[in-house]
């Protein structure tokens, strides 16, 4: 819905925490985009699984170079 263009997934640790990145060269996220009011199941779904199965978060941002980006950043297991 949100997303066109190229897309980029990556996942890697940094510091003590695992992080998850989809990044696209679509038109981004629109200025007064929030992703509980505006979101989807799908957005609902990656905040719920980010915060309460995985202690973590979800943050949304348009990148500067243009695009989108969804990560998902929490500690992993032990």
């Amino acid at each position: 819905k949100h997303g066109r263009g190229k897309i980029e997934i990556t996942f890697e640790t940094r510091d003590d925490r695992a992080v998850l990145e989809v990044c696209d060269d679509g038109p981004g996220f629109a200025p007064d985009f929030d992703p509980i009011r505006a979101s989807s199941a799908g957005l609902e779904r990656v905040d719920s699984l980010s915060r309460y199965d995985l202690g973590g978060e979800a943050r949304y941002q348009n990148r500067t170079s243009g695009g989108a980006q969804a990560r998902v950043s929490f500690a992993p297991a032990p």
